[in-house]
């Protein structure tokens, strides 16, 4: 039963600081994007406003998924 909850603790731990560092990409990612494109109403730069987006999503789920692999492995 120790050892359930030991690794119950690290899989919460490495799972909190996954989930913080892929948020963190997506959020940095997100900002910079705002901040190097000014609105406009261009389909080119909405599309790659969508593009960027999906792109930090996708980083945020490698990121948690790596981390909960390593945790559980």
């Amino acid at each position: 039963m120790a050892f359930r909850k030991i690794l119950w603790n690290k899989w919460i731990l490495n799972y909190s600081l996954g989930e913080l560092v892929g948020i963190g990409v997506a959020a940095a990612l997100g900002r910079l994007l705002f901040i190097s494109f000014p609105p406009t109403s261009s389909l080119s730069t909405s599309f790659m406003i969508v593009l960027i987006l999906i792109t930090a999503g996708a980083l945020e789920g490698i990121v948690l998924g790596y981390i909960q692999w390593k945790s559980l492995s």
